[in-house]
């Protein structure tokens, strides 16, 4: 094993040193999405309770993968999210040093739940905390309203300091409620400021948030494992039986000169209870309390259970309220209060952008499945016809089945692009793509899709790019040469000799050639 970079890579990377303790018990969300004034003002983040996990059975419409159209089972975890409530909105403002807090407003009543959290010991206090600050709205609106439209007029960044329902999660055995602050964005800042008023002391649920199929970060504190060796740590190989004084150890630890340990060197230290953040994943399913959603039923299995299994999950036990249902693990314990926020990352993974290919091409010009956003051309529908082949437009493809794309949220600065979708021939087109190789891509995708629908049913063509600008041209002349050389091959032509006998070519009636020996 020459290459241990590829053959047994070391575990850990040196991109999270130092590997140390956390200073918080629960992830915290230090960036959020990229803001956009055009959209109508909504939250970006969300306080969770991982409950557990599960797997499903869900069929793969994936193309070109040796999945397509069958069944895999998946793991998912179910992450508790009772509704949170907003209490305040904090306004910042932008400086070269980062971002300062301008001021805080708050709401007039605030539960019982959020007062333990200023309080390291509630039974001995005098839980005096927000009685003055209720004194502003008892004497009017007035100073409320000026503080409101400080942030107005000067707050570069809005966001709303909401906090979690434990008493709603009795597996907790917890009083003390978790607060975050949440970015509001879209719209502009005085929107921002009214959308998180119009919320104070009112539940905002997960729905509001998330929504089906879209893709998010979870933020969480990994699991503590303690003071580990490098063998744990790094995974680094054990050296020989024989080796004295141990062999769970590094065999060198450096040169002689330079005259230290190399930041480089697994050593022993603190394993786990790590700050970590898992981008992409996946929402499968957002269940709603009270309704069908929140049960385990399906459309392909109608049997009445509930997402729990039997007898609850374990060190957690049973989900009451809504939850999501999330692709793959997450990191940290149950029971633990993890974070998410909303991705705006441009996503183009095979994995997580499904194309489902429709049978019969739309020859009328337009598409219904085209989502905003995907820079398709839909002023086709003429193009080249007669020969099999309907719909090229010049600048791009219209009347051609366009795939539907499982996703939610698509970034509109990105490229011109289309899932362009043939009977069993997937294509992507690129209008800044400068590639020449039109003739190879048209041929396969052209001929054996749509003028041999029956050879491309057995068959699995790769994922090609190529300008569409030059479509209905290359297609053209394409079509033609092909309807020549059918029109050449009606013709009887010189067959070549065999190589192993002296064979004659004999015609014993009119009709095909055959062999004589």
């Amino acid at each position: 094993m020459s290459h241990r970079k590829f053959e047994h890579p070391r575990l850990g990377h040196l991109g999270f040193l130092p590997k140390k303790r956390s200073q918080r018990a629960r992830g915290k969300c230090k960036k959020f999405p990229r803001d956009d004034p055009t959209s109508p003002p909504h939250l970006t983040a969300f306080l969770g309770f991982k409950a557990g996990m599960t797997h499903i059975v869900r069929d793969v419409d994936k193309p070109g993968s040796k999945l397509h159209k069958k069944e895999t089972l998946e793991a998912v975890t179910i992450v508790e999210t009772p509704a949170m409530i907003v209490v305040g909105v904090v306004g910042y403002v932008k400086t070269p040093q980062g971002l300062r807090a301008l001021n805080t407003v708050w709401a007039e009543h605030l539960s019982v739940e959020i007062k333990r959290r200023f309080y390291k010991n509630w039974y001995k206090s005098k839980r005096k905390a927000f009685t003055k600050y209720e004194k502003k709205y008892a004497n009017g609106s007035g100073a409320i309203d000026q503080e409101l439209d400080a942030l107005k007029k000067n707050a570069d960044v809005v966001r709303v300091i909401a906090h979690t329902q434990v008493r709603k999660v009795k597996n907790l055995k917890q009083k003390k409620a978790h607060m975050m602050e949440i970015q509001v964005n879209g719209g502009s800042v005085a929107d921002k400021v009214d959308f998180a008023y119009k919320f104070f002391e009112k539940a905002v649920p997960v729905d509001a948030v998330f929504a089906k199929d879209e893709m998010i970060d979870c933020i969480s504190v990994t699991k503590g494992k303690g003071f580990e060796g490098v063998v744990t740590r790094w995974g680094v190989t054990r050296l020989p039986r024989k080796t004295h004084r141990g062999l769970r150890k590094v065999g060198c630890i450096g040169a002689w000169h330079p005259a230290r340990v190399g930041y480089t060197v697994a050593r022993p230290g603190q394993h786990g209870y790590h700050h970590r953040t898992e981008i992409n994943k996946k929402i499968y399913r957002v269940g709603k309390e009270g309704d069908s959603s929140h049960k385990a039923s399906t459309d392909h299995d109608a049997t009445e259970k509930d997402i729990t299994p039997m007898g609850g999950f374990p060190h957690y036990g049973i989900v009451r309220n809504d939850y999501l249902m999330i692709k793959g693990g997450i990191a940290g314990p149950r029971k633990h209060a993890s974070g998410g926020d909303g991705d705006d990352r441009h996503q183009v993974h095979r994995h997580v952008v499904q194309v489902w290919p429709r049978s019969v091409p739309d020859v009328g010009g337009e598409s219904e499945d085209v989502r905003q956003g995907q820079g398709v051309s839909g002023q086709g529908g003429q193009g080249v016809s007669g020969q099999g082949v309907s719909g090229v437009s010049g600048g791009g493809f219209g009347g051609v089945g366009v795939a539907r794309l499982r996703q939610r949220r698509i970034a509109t600065s990105a490229p011109p692009l289309c899932f362009v979708s043939f009977r069993f021939v997937v294509m992507r087109f690129d209008e800044t793509d400068e590639r020449t190789n039109e003739r190879t891509v048209i041929k396969r995708a052209f001929l054996f899709s749509l003028l041999f629908p029956v050879w491309s049913s057995r068959r699995r063509l790769n994922v090609f790019r190529l300008n569409s600008s030059l479509l209905a041209e290359k297609a053209t002349s394409l079509l033609s040469r092909r309807s020549l050389a059918r029109s050449r091959a009606a013709r009887p032509s010189r067959l070549p000799r065999s190589p192993l006998a002296a064979a004659t070519l004999t015609g014993s009636r009119p009709g095909p050639w055959r062999w004589t020996p």
